[in-house]
């Protein structure tokens, strides 16, 4: 990726261009000028105030039970699973939010047929991901291993984390289009306090190993809440989510979300 943005700066710049220029016509037409841009903006603080405040706190927590040494190879851990975040989640962290704010004004009849596409994609790329990382994690992710449980189990249960925070994520991006940010900042609270009462217990008993499982525990919780809360909301506008493959749709979602993607992919210095 430096190498390639060192020799072809203008691609990079012109894939970044289109990824913004995207998310400035979405916000153009829907939040700037209208009354809750800032509801949204305040809620949006809140809750990112609350994630970073508790994520901190067990971050803190963990780091003073287990020790330089070991934080070293979670942090390494946690990257790999962000990178693989990227792949999953093809910038449908984005993209989702767009296009649930978009249909639910303009074409709410088919908003549900929407949302369950976003899963299909998100179910075959993340899938995808998780096999190639299976098949290169001996050679490429020799870090996802943890020397104090079976290797199959410790690649398990990164694997796991990396999947429920990307449907997590999506979900989330979901509740942002419907503009149901109590929600959000009501899951945000609980899986804070959830953090702190499974993570650092865990990590207590378990070690590195146990924080793992604090995670993948977390963001599972997370997920099933988003999800209620999706459905909730869907349920006030007598809709419901429908699975069957749309290839228009699917154009649509991959149109949004690629860009994005790719933009992600090139973040940094050029």
């Amino acid at each position: 990726m430096k190498e390639l943005r060192r020799r072809c700066p203008n691609i990079v710049i012109t894939i970044k261009s289109i990824a913004l220029i995207k998310l400035y016509n979405f916000l153009l037409t829907n939040y700037f000028n209208k009354k809750h841009f800032f509801d949204a903006l305040f809620l949006g603080t809140i809750s990112a105030i609350v994630s970073q405040g508790f994520n901190f706190l067990v971050t803190i927590l963990i780091n003073r039970h287990l020790g330089s040494s070991t934080m070293g190879q979670f942090a390494i851990i946690q990257s790999i699973v962000m990178m693989l975040i990227t792949f999953g989640i093809l910038g449908q962290n984005v993209s989702a939010t767009a296009l649930t704010s978009r249909f639910s004004k303009r074409y709410p009849n088919q908003l549900g047929n929407l949302i369950g596409n976003s899963y299909l994609i998100s179910f075959i790329s993340t899938f995808a991901t998780a096999f190639i990382a299976i098949l290169i994690a001996k050679s490429v992710f020799r870090e996802l291993y943890i020397s104090s449980i079976p290797r199959s189990v410790s690649l398990l249960l990164c694997l796991v984390w990396f999947i429920t925070m990307t449907f997590d994520m999506m979900q989330a991006s979901i509740l942002i289009g419907m503009q149901a940010y109590k929600d959000l900042v009501k899951t945000d609270i609980l899986k804070g306090f959830f953090a702190l009462l499974i993570i650092y217990p865990f990590s207590i008993k378990f070690g590195l190993a146990g924080v793992l499982i604090g995670y993948v525990g977390v963001y599972s919780m997370g997920l099933a809440i988003n999800q209620w809360f999706i459905r909730k909301n869907l349920n006030n506008l007598k809709v419901s989510i429908n699975f069957k493959p749309n290839r228009k749709l699917i154009k649509i979602i991959l149109n949004f979300g690629l860009p994005i993607f790719i933009a992600a992919m090139f973040m940094g210095p050029t």
